[in-house]
């Protein structure tokens, strides 16, 4: 795990934080985030500029939440989500550039609104939307963040459109359904994007031609199938 230009390497074993800090092969202890014997279960590192990264573990009180660490302030709790034991569980961190800030789109339930999706600057979260109003949630997946369009695109369910393609710069105002590929309530459950020039690369299932290849330039208008690779449904 080291090359001749150093490395930053953070591993989370057994009670606490063990981090290798670009210095050699060292490992100290960062924080006891869940004092005691029991763990933090930290997990799904995610760095945000090269310098800091977010994660979410369990501090024994909170349940499991959005934590963030930098050499300057250490381990830190962003927010508290769901407020209580059960934990808001975010994860499916994708970070980006809005609005002249690095900003990280993830997928958290508070409790009320189901599993939406929200948004850190790294110092506060907040929910970006309420896609599907009630408690069941949207259940946003596979962010992809689109460097030219600084925009994140996902999966989404509104309850009403079934699972399609969505967007989001990290507001409310910029978090819009982009094509509803395949009419009904059931949707085409887009998955496995890719950046490709100005475009998102994913996989779709329309109805008739089943699960194929599309793209979108992000407007409804410049949503379309690759290819029929496969002929019929």
């Amino acid at each position: 795990m080291r090359n001749s230009l150093g490395f930053t390497a953070t591993l989370f074993v057994g009670l606490a934080s063990l981090a290798s800090l670009a210095t050699g092969q060292t490992c100290s202890i960062v924080q006891d985030i869940n004092p005691g014997t029991g763990d933090s279960n930290a997990e799904y590192m995610h760095s945000i500029d090269g310098q800091s990264f977010l994660f979410r573990a369990d501090d024994g009180t909170t349940g499991k939440e959005l934590f963030r660490w930098d050499a300057t302030l250490g381990v830190q709790l962003i927010a508290d989500i769901r407020p209580g034991p059960s934990g808001s569980f975010p994860h499916s961190f994708t970070t980006g550039y809005f609005g002249g800030e690095h900003r990280t789109i993830f997928t958290a339930n508070d409790g009320v609104n189901g599993g939406e999706v929200w948004a850190t600057n790294g110092s506060t979260a907040w929910m970006v939307k309420d896609i599907r109003l009630g408690s069941s949630g949207s259940s946003p997946f596979y962010f992809t963040y689109h460097p030219l369009h600084r925009a994140v695109y996902f999966m989404a369910n509104n309850g009403a459109l079934g699972t399609e393609l969505w967007r989001t710069d990290g507001t409310t105002a910029g978090t819009y359904i982009v094509a509803d590929i395949a009419l009904g309530p059931l949707g085409s459950q887009p998955q496995e994007f890719t950046v490709l020039g100005d475009n998102i690369i994913f996989s779709a299932d329309s109805g008739p031609s089943g699960r194929e290849l599309w793209a979108s330039n992000g407007q409804p208008g410049g949503t379309f199938k690759l290819a029929e690779i496969f002929g019929g449904s």
